[in-house]
């Protein structure tokens, strides 16, 4: 991921409507701090590095309670 990438799509769509992703499901260390690092370095408001590092997927709905 560029850096800028996060600010440009914040910029875009808002960051209320974004989440962090990664390319596989068990990511962890060195690669996975790097795409964090890139949210929190791309020029975003450490309020909106938050909300989509955090906020907005623990907001997302989860599965349906039977």
């Amino acid at each position: 991921m560029h850096p800028a990438a996060p600010a440009a799509a914040a910029a875009s769509f808002g960051a209320d409507r974004l989440v962090l992703g990664t390319d596989f499901p068990n990511e962890d260390g060195e690669v996975f701090l790097r795409a964090a690092d890139h949210t929190t370095d791309s020029g975003l408001t450490p309020e909106e590095a938050t909300t989509i590092l955090d906020t907005n997927a623990a907001d997302l709905p989860g599965p349906s309670a039977p």
